[in-house]
């Protein structure tokens, strides 16, 4: 059985706007929180080296974490900053609010392409992410950046803000595609026991999904999907045909999953596995991502992606593109 290890985060944000940088070696304890719509898992069934952003749009402050192979998420600094000038969740463009959600950056802007107001760099999330596409959110361009000005609380168009000398000190945590921001008006934790029952459930959903697919049971392999779920261009209904007719074409179908890592907040669910695949004419070994959203209390897919396993160490390229804002 391979050793798992699982991570939970435990955040009341009640520092004053006034402290900027708060460098800390504590260690975040786990507590017995009553369970919150707005609690955050993150789970690796293997060691890791990242980090994580969490930013409270109620408290103004963005904390950076360091998640490795044991059992806490270590704070390594608080950030003073600003979002969006209206409170609540963004659904439209102009609305002039920040998204919750579980985000991550794709691009990197320097001082050269951007308009002074962002200050020295800008961190491209992927606004609008799987699960703000479903909802049919608009907009685009929520960014993590600097400022040329004096910082204030709730005071950009919606992205998140901070002062030049932090961006900077932050900057160097950052990998391209790789650390999440998470975002939520607060952030609590789920109490240790649920966490643990939760990473259960949601391995036993994995291992159900799985068995129903390599099984060729297709009617029980689609009831995982949600009726939103869309995939490859596929809706529901024609992801349901196309299985099936992989089913058909293939008499034997074998699927080993591993390396599981969970991020849970809210109504979101991102799972992603190395997934090696084997069928009667066809193998392949790559990370799939799985996207599950909760309706009626229970988790669905909303929508998967796979992408082959690289045979080398991906290089991170800071990618400097013109990009409109909000």
């Amino acid at each position: 059985m391979k050793y798992g290890v699982f991570c939970f985060l435990l955040l009341f944000f009640s520092t004053p706007l006034s402290s900027t940088l708060l460098p800390t070696n504590k260690v975040l304890n786990l507590s017995n929180d009553t369970p919150s719509p707005s609690s955050i898992l993150l789970y690796t069934a293997k060691p890791v080296d990242e980090y994580v952003l969490v930013f409270s749009k109620n408290k103004q402050k963005l904390d950076l974490y360091h998640h490795t192979h044991n059992v806490k998420l270590r704070k390594l600094y608080t950030f003073a900053a600003t979002s969006g000038k209206r409170r609540g969740n963004k659904v439209v463009v102009g609305d002039l609010r920040t998204p919750n959600g579980i985000y991550s950056f794709k691009k990197i802007l320097e001082k050269e392409v951007l308009a002074p107001r962002y200050g020295i760099r800008a961190f491209v999330t992927n606004y609008p992410n799987v699960y703000d596409s479903a909802e049919k959110k608009t907009g685009s361009g929520i960014w993590l950046h600097g400022l040329n000005r004096p910082l204030k609380q709730f005071d950009t168009k919606g992205c998140i803000a901070l002062r030049n000398e932090d961006l900077d000190r932050l900057t160097k945590f950052i990998s391209l595609n790789n650390t999440s921001i998470i975002v939520g008006e607060d952030v609590i934790t789920m109490s240790p026991m649920v966490a643990k029952k939760t990473i259960m459930t949601t391995k036993n959903l994995l291992n159900e999904w799985k068995n129903s697919w390599q099984t060729k049971d297709i009617d029980n392999y689609i009831s995982y999907y949600s009726e939103k779920f869309k995939s490859s261009k596929m809706n529901k209904r024609q992801w349901y045909w196309y299985k099936k007719g992989l089913n058909e074409k293939y008499d034997n179908i074998s699927i080993n999953l591993s390396d599981e890592k969970f991020s849970l907040f809210q109504n979101q669910l991102i799972v992603t596995v190395n997934q090696e695949y084997s069928s009667t004419y066809f193998k392949d070994n790559g990370i799939k991502t799985l996207y599950f959203i909760k309706e009626k209390g229970t988790w669905k897919i909303l929508s998967e992606n796979w992408i082959a396993r690289p045979s080398k160490p991906s290089i991170s390229v800071r990618n400097i593109v013109k990009y409109k804002t909000q």
